[in-house]
């Protein structure tokens, strides 16, 4: 599963790569992760996420590459 808060955790929100491929992860993807405004790189392959992607994620501006 991913964490809703994940970019809460990181310092000043300065995450911008997220490569978690090929992990097994399981569930929805969380609509925290629009909150991740310095975001470029969304890696979310080969796992076993169920759903619709999340609106928020409409709010990455800085988003060019989602798998």
């Amino acid at each position: 599963e991913v964490p809703s808060d994940t970019c809460k955790a990181v310092r000043d929100n300065q995450l911008t790569y997220m490569e978690l491929e090929s992990n097994q992860l399981t569930g929805l993807i969380p609509p925290g992760l629009g909150s991740c405004k310095k975001l470029a790189l969304l890696n979310l392959a080969e796992n076993q996420l169920t759903g619709a992607l999340p609106p928020e994620l409409g709010n990455l501006s800085s988003l060019q590459v989602l798998q």
